[in-house]
């Protein structure tokens, strides 16, 4: 089906947004604003379309775009979309359609970045921290998280939680940021009163000894976190 799905990716701080369609001939970025009654393509897809094949020394057609999103920032009067194309990150101006690589920071699969890429959430000692991305300044945003009565973690009542506390595995926050980037949802698990389970782990890097990992997993007639 064509042009039958609509997946609104909101302006930060705004009841804008735009969004990819399909289309007879590929597909298609709209821009809407509802209280100004406002429906058009988000910006001049040919343009566009020019200026990355020329800024990427390839062939790109303006009816089938090489991506399906897009980050969308407005500073002032000056808007420019961020895209990727060919292992590289483009940010290109919707004025004069001015399309330069840019380097993007590596990011730490422990955090949640916020939609505007200026915070990032994670966790330290069960408490929910906060960095700003422009300074790398950090600072607590909880103080009374305790094992098993933790801010933005996974309940352990799964055999997945063990796992995912093998070394490497990313553990990033479980909290949803506004799309302002101005509130964190988050919720608090108390688990403390939720018996143990067990399992043995018989190969690992710590030497021959089989591991014991305890974990809390509720059975039937058991508290529940």
């Amino acid at each position: 089906m064509l042009r039958d799905k609509i997946s609104p990716q909101w302006i930060a701080g705004t009841d804008r947004f735009w969004y990819r369609v399909t289309t007879e001939r590929g597909s298609e970025f709209i821009y809407v604003d509802p209280a100004k009654k406002v429906r058009r393509p988000a910006f001049d897809h040919g343009r566009l379309a020019a200026e990355l094949a020329r800024a990427a020394d390839t062939t790109v057609v303006a009816d089938s775009l090489p991506f399906q999103t897009l980050e969308w920032q407005e500073e002032g009067k000056v808007t420019r979309i961020q895209v990727g194309l060919r292992g590289k990150t483009w940010r290109c101006g919707l004025g004069l359609y001015r399309c330069d690589s840019v380097a993007t920071p590596k990011l730490d699969p422990n955090e949640l970045r916020s939609p505007d890429g200026k915070w990032a959430l994670s966790l330290k000692d069960h408490n929910l921290w906060i960095r700003n991305t422009a300074t790398d300044v950090r600072r607590a945003l909880t103080n009374d998280g305790t094992a098993r009565n933790e801010y933005a973690g996974n309940t352990e009542s799964t055999t997945t939680w063990v796992t995912a506390q093998q070394p490497g595995f990313p553990a990033p926050p479980v909290a949803l940021w506004s799309a302002d980037s101005k509130r964190i949802l988050v919720q608090k698990v108390d688990q403390r009163r939720v018996p143990e389970s067990y399992l043995v782990q018989s190969v690992h890097a710590g030497g021959v000894r089989p591991k014991l990992w305890s974990f809390a997993f509720p059975m039937p007639g058991d508290s529940v976190a």
